[in-house]
């Protein structure tokens, strides 16, 4: 857990220690749990679009297996995004959205919804978004669908 903090509050100095922590983790059926925390705190969310991408694709083949765990992976990527700092520009989320959407898995079409939850927040649901959630209330997964139709564009 420290070293997740570290990854998070001190990128610069641990991030790259924590991802391959996190990696060697992962190598363990047993270690699942904590390599995906480390690792969505040792996330660059301020990558650019390629890159975070493939961060976040990497991050959830770890959840194959794992559908609790992708929930939980989710709910620590949403508040990532979520500190005062913004973290995360909004070409490279819609980007990562787009591409975990199109994997159709668990845990991508969770991320996907995440990325969108947040890019279209801090848009004010602009188009791009807009199409996005739509793309996601047609998932494969019912768990995606359910969190892509809890979202709302406009309060009335």
């Amino acid at each position: 857990d420290r070293l997740a903090t570290r990854a998070r509050m001190r990128p610069r100095v641990t991030r790259r220690t924590a991802r391959a922590a996190g990696e060697l983790l992962a190598g363990y059926e047993t270690f699942i749990q904590e390599a995906a925390h480390v690792l969505v705190n040792a996330l660059d969310l301020d990558a650019r679009p390629g890159p975070l991408s493939a961060g976040l694709a990497r991050l959830a083949r770890l959840h194959t297996t794992r559908p609790a765990l992708a929930v939980r992976t989710a709910d620590t990527l949403r508040r990532r995004l979520n500190t005062a700092s913004r973290p995360g520009s909004d070409a490279a989320m819609l980007r990562a959205a787009g591409d975990l959407d199109e994997d159709g898995g668990h845990a991508s079409g969770l991320f996907a919804a995440t990325l969108t939850e947040v890019g279209g927040a801090r848009t004010e649901w602009a188009e791009p978004w807009r199409d996005r959630l739509r793309a996601l209330r047609a998932h494969p997964h019912a768990d995606v669908r359910d969190a892509a139709l809890r979202l709302t564009t406009v309060v009335e």
